[in-house]
């Protein structure tokens, strides 16, 4: 009996040092002379590992974010500050298996802008943290793939980018998820204490 318990103990031990478990991630992207465009999406340092997969998505944010704003020449108006929307993305918003998500946040209040074409204005202060989100059941996706992105909610007409981030971080913390040998193993272990305590 000693002999069974010791064998399912060590295949236990055994197994779980060739095995993946949960683990808390962190990205960061800097986004310092990033630039951003009028109603289309930007992505910046795009991550992907398959390690990732379905990952639970803990929170999000970006700091200490500055810009700077163009009055591009040909356009009618400046673009705004509050125009601006920063966050973060599955790299492939039409991958097919469902699992894309998209999820922005303006950094700055500021509802105006340059005073004149070819000019900008300098804005300041961007600051988010989405804090626990965890129970939100948002996950990174099957393909493990994740990116920073910014976009202008107006378009100017002219082409040119709407703005450029002069500083600023966006991060990202996930919780992946154990591998099926992984849980495999909790479940054996769990099997191998109720005999034990059976046989006490």
């Amino acid at each position: 009996m000693n002999r069974l318990m010791l064998s399912v103990g060590g295949l236990i031990c055994f197994a779980l040092a060739g095995t993946a478990s949960a683990e808390l991630v962190t990205i960061q992207w800097d986004i310092t002379e990033a630039s951003y465009n009028g109603q289309t999406l930007s992505l910046y340092g795009a991550e992907q590992d398959p390690a990732w997969g379905d990952a639970l998505l803990v929170a999000w944010g970006f700091e200490n974010v500055e810009a700077d704003v163009y009055w591009n020449e040909g356009a009618s108006f400046s673009n705004w500050a509050n125009e601006v929307r920063l966050g973060i993305s599955d790299i492939d918003l039409g991958d097919e298996k469902g699992d894309a998500y998209f999820w922005v946040e303006a950094p700055f209040p500021d509802q105006f802008g340059a005073d004149a074409p070819g000019s900008f204005y300098h804005a300041t202060g961007g600051q988010f943290d989405s804090g626990d989100i965890s129970n939100l059941g948002y996950t990174l996706g099957s393909e493990g793939d994740i990116a920073a992105v910014a976009y202008s909610t107006w378009d100017d007409g002219t082409g040119l980018p709407s703005g450029v981030f002069t500083s600023g971080t966006v991060w990202v913390t996930f919780q992946t998820v154990p591998t099926p040998g992984g849980l495999a193993i909790i479940a054996l272990a769990g099997v191998w204490r109720r005999g034990r305590s059976r046989r006490s």
